[in-house]
């Protein structure tokens, strides 16, 4: 891919940019006539689309072809002026990709059907992590309020092969004496074999178990383990993951796909994050084992009680370490953001409880902080680091990622406004920011205070495009522009903490 330095037409800024353009008659087959050259992305070309040689409802995802051409013909015979959809494509080399289609309606003079103009986004990204976001929460509540094991299991296994896009999968637990496991819960497949007894010695998990770590089997056809238990002819892909806490193992887990469905379909992030799901399961389902450990055995209980509550703890951080994960995304495209994201939430913080928030509150900012800027993950990487000025284009984009951010975190039910507080830390008191132009108490007090550890951490940073402005010119910025631009209070908290403490984000 070519760089964007210097100045650049808007077809440079389309061609680098996940949108692609395309129109044609207005017909309920939706027949195309023009496409913009990034279609390229998706390994097709121009001719073969424009020319029906891989029409356009074929590269739709099977699944959402009918709901996608479904749309589209209701919003032609309501005569609607535009839709809004999502929709995934699949390109060459035979992955999904999700788009966002926004689509504009022309009619004649006659009101008559004349003509469509689409923009498709691709916001594969963007939906990989509010799934794994909205996933990884309602999990964590999950294993804090559920101890009825059998539950808990069936939750964990269902939840985590939705999550990879499969409907097979299998948990097993060590047996006491350590050399059986037994199917505790299955789904799909192996429904039928939930309750048997299998020497360690045997099969795919009893590897997994064996040797106490992830493994991929991409030809389970030919597995030399294979123990004949399934109809296996078509299963492609196995992925297992040991449950074990500390050096106790407990079981395992394992996921089954079909249809030609290889592990390279899956992100390594979808992978990483599995790691980090079979983690928290084990913590819970030791959680419950425990639980019913104290209920039998009262001498026990406030040591069980005790042990709950540090594996809670550790759940806890284990969502924490997730939030951070999902904050790091963009660091594929801009390594700068990662570690600002990490000193604005430990600021924000700060400054939060030194303006006497309470500890709960405080969280809730520091986890705002730590993906206030995920919504640039849309943005193309070669803007995020471009070394001289933006184009009005480019600035336009980065613009943008405020909105994203809200977009992508929106459906996370977090106990605080992270969503609202991400979309909200470039707004100015004097109505002047972005995306909405809000004004003074109509901007979140958790927003006014990011806003401020925002500004001072990235003036105090190198940036690819300047030097760092240094903490003298931070602190200038908003004290000059204390009660115009910036949160009174948030500003003489920054100017006071810097006073006491003028190597705090260098320490943080």
């Amino acid at each position: 891919m070519s760089s964007l330095r210097g100045p650049c037409s808007l077809n440079q800024v389309i061609s680098h940019s996940p949108v692609i353009i395309l129109w044609g008659e207005l017909l309920e087959s939706r027949p195309i006539d023009f496409v913009t050259d990034s279609i390229g992305r998706y390994g097709y070309t121009v001719q073969e689309i424009v020319m029906e040689q891989s029409p356009f409802d074929r590269i739709v995802f099977e699944a959402d072809r009918e709901r996608m051409s479904a749309t589209f013909r209701e919003a032609i015979r309501d005569r609607r002026n535009s839709l809004v959809m999502d929709y995934r494509i699949v390109d060459r080399e035979g992955r999904a990709r999700w788009v966002e289609d926004r689509t504009t309606f022309y009619y004649d003079e006659r009101d008559d059907a004349h003509l469509y103009q689409s923009f498709l986004m691709d916001i594969t990204e963007r939906k990989l992590t509010e799934g794994r976001m909205a996933l990884l929460h309602e999990m964590s509540m999950a294993f804090m309020e559920e101890l009825d094991a059998d539950a808990l299991i069936k939750k964990i296994l269902v939840k985590a092969a939705a999550f990879v896009g499969a409907s097979d999968g299998l948990i097993s637990v060590l047996e006491d004496n350590g050399e059986y496991r037994r199917n505790m819960y299955g789904v799909g497949l192996y429904e039928p074999l939930v309750g048997m007894r299998i020497p360690l010695d045997k099969g795919f998990q009893g590897e997994v178990m064996r040797t106490n770590r992830r493994i991929i089997v991409d030809d389970y056809r030919n597995y030399p383990e294979r123990m004949n238990l399934v109809e296996y002819r078509d299963i492609t892909t196995v992925i297992g993951i040991p449950l074990h806490r500390g050096d106790r193992l407990l079981g395992a887990i394992s996921i089954t796909f079909r249809g030609g469905v290889k592990a390279n379909s899956l992100a390594e992030e979808q992978l990483n994050l599995l790691d980090q799901f079979a983690a928290a399961a084990s913590i819970a389902l030791d959680n419950a084992r425990l639980f019913g450990e104290a209920c039998r055995e009262a001498e026990v209980r406030k040591e069980a009680e005790r042990k709950v509550a540090e594996g809670y703890a550790r759940l806890c951080k284990t969502f924490t370490d997730v939030i951070r994960t999902m904050g790091k995304i963009v660091g594929k495209k801009d390594p700068y953001t990662i570690e600002h994201q990490e000193r604005v939430a430990g600021l924000a913080a700060e400054l939060g409880a030194r303006m006497g928030l309470g500890a709960e509150q405080c969280e809730g900012l520091r986890i705002a902080g730590l993906v206030h800027d995920i919504g640039k993950i849309e943005v193309p990487g070669e803007i995020l680091s471009k070394p001289g000025k933006l184009s009005r284009i480019e600035f336009k984009l980065i613009k943008a990622h405020a909105q994203s951010g809200y977009d992508i975190l929106k459906e996370v039910d977090f106990p605080w406004p992270v969503a609202e507080v991400a979309r909200q830390h470039h707004e100015r008191l004097d109505g002047s920011g972005y995306p909405l132009g809000l004004r003074g108490e109509e901007i979140l007090p958790e927003a006014r205070i990011l806003a401020v550890a925002d500004v001072v951490e990235a003036m105090t940073s190198h940036r690819p495009y300047r030097p760092s402005l240094g903490l003298s010119a931070a602190l200038d910025e908003i004290g000059s522009k204390r009660g115009a631009l910036y949160d009174a209070n948030a500003v003489d908290a920054c100017l006071a903490l810097f006073e006491e403490r003028p190597e705090f984000i260098m320490a943080e």
